[in-house]
């Protein structure tokens, strides 16, 4: 089958839409529930700098109203007012047995005379000990809460063998409900703000990840349904790369210069050991991008460096944008003189080998081109 036709013939299945990354993201915490907890806690804490007041503990009370007939004992929220105190991953040393004393709280929200308890859970399932939890606060009103990002079957929301049940709340719901009450005449700060938007967009992500999965799922099964068409692309793919690293050597070899590598891609002439050429073509088959280093070994000569470059410049001067002389990578081992960089080598009716070839002898392999030119310098 001819490489046009197994191209068309491939079915390119709908691809998971990528959502932008968030601070969250960058850093590398987005599903560390430790992490989120944290982020939560400044947020629900009214004294801290955010300037939000209770904006987030409000929420949860509308929740929290809303949901109520779902948790057990029944609650009365006209206790659950005032100034209030937040923990987090507080230690359950008021447990009975001796190991739930070890077991920790993700958020635990403390009043006078109440307490909500907040188990924060992103992608795990719930297999807490919330009895633990629950036996741990003294307050006389108190309500247990399990923070998730689906809903929460209603049976792993009852404690064993006790009659409590925990109430449901999704992050979904918690920042729709935080949406809703934000003030948007108020002058809140930048910093603030950004913090609250990176929030958002990092609960957005997991929702965008989870709802991912049906598409992912659809990509893979068509892949793989076309496992011998997309192997046999793969295996030309690779024998392509293989020819033109062939091409290039031969282009090389052509001028006196061997492969000095196992990858195939350093080449370098006995009668100039402290040079040689590098060539970078990872990307050129998806890419069109190719990049050609003439490199030196300069350890302890910054003499031939100022030779090479000044020997490079009077060659090039300046005559192509893709090439750079100065501002190159400078190493203790070896020194970038020449870089040429293209990310459109070649157009739809060029031959490479001839293309690669004019490459090498527009300014390197020419007469008075810079190998030349190195040939004139002392040993």
């Amino acid at each position: 089958m001819e490489l046009t036709q197994l191209i068309e013939d491939l079915r390119i299945p709908e691809l998971p839409p990528q959502a932008s990354k968030n601070f969250f993201d960058i850093t590398g915490i987005r599903n560390k529930e430790v992490i989120n907890s944290r982020v939560l806690s400044y947020f629900l804490n009214p004294k801290e700098e955010h300037g939000f007041d209770t904006l987030f503990y409000d929420a949860i009370l509308e929740l929290l109203e809303k949901k109520k007939h779902e948790h057990n004992p029944a609650i009365d929220l006209n206790y659950f007012n005032g100034d209030f105190e937040i923990t987090e991953e507080e230690a359950t040393s008021n447990a009975i047995e001796r190991d739930d004393k070890k077991k920790r709280i993700d958020l635990l929200l403390t009043g006078g005379d109440w307490a909500i308890i907040i188990e924060n859970k992103l992608y795990h399932d719930v297999i807490n000990p919330l009895h633990t939890y629950w036996d741990h606060t003294k307050q006389t009103h108190k309500i247990g809460v399990i923070l998730s990002l689906f809903e929460v079957d209603k049976n792993k929301r009852k404690v064993p063998n006790r009659d409590i049940s925990y109430i449901n709340i999704t992050h979904q719901e918690f920042i729709d409900s935080v949406s809703k009450q934000f003030s948007f005449t108020s002058n809140y700060n930048e910093t603030s703000l950004f913090y609250l938007k990176e929030y958002f967009k990092t609960i957005e992500t997991h929702y965008s990840t989870k709802r991912n999965i049906p598409i992912m799922n659809k990509s893979v099964n068509e892949l793989i349904s076309q496992k011998e068409k997309i192997n046999k692309l793969l295996q030309i793919i690779d024998e392509t790369n293989k020819s033109l690293l062939e091409t290039i050597a031969n282009t090389f070899r052509d001028n006196k210069f061997e492969v000095s590598n196992t990858a195939g891609t350093f080449f370098r002439n006995e009668y100039f050991p402290q040079i040689f050429f590098a060539v970078r073509i990872n990307d050129f088959l998806t890419q069109n991008n190719l990049t050609l280093f003439l490199v030196a070994f300069t350890k302890d000569n910054e003499k031939l460096i100022q030779e090479l470059k000044v020997i490079a410049k009077s060659v090039i001067n300046n005559s192509d944008s893709q090439y750079s002389v100065d501002g190159i990578y400078i190493g203790k081992e070896h020194t970038h003189i020449v870089q040429y960089t293209n990310k459109n080598f070649i157009s739809k009716d060029e031959d490479f080998d001839k293309k690669f070839a004019k490459l090498l002898n527009d300014f390197f392999f020419k007469e008075n081109g810079i190998i030349d030119k190195i040939k004139s310098l002392e040993p």
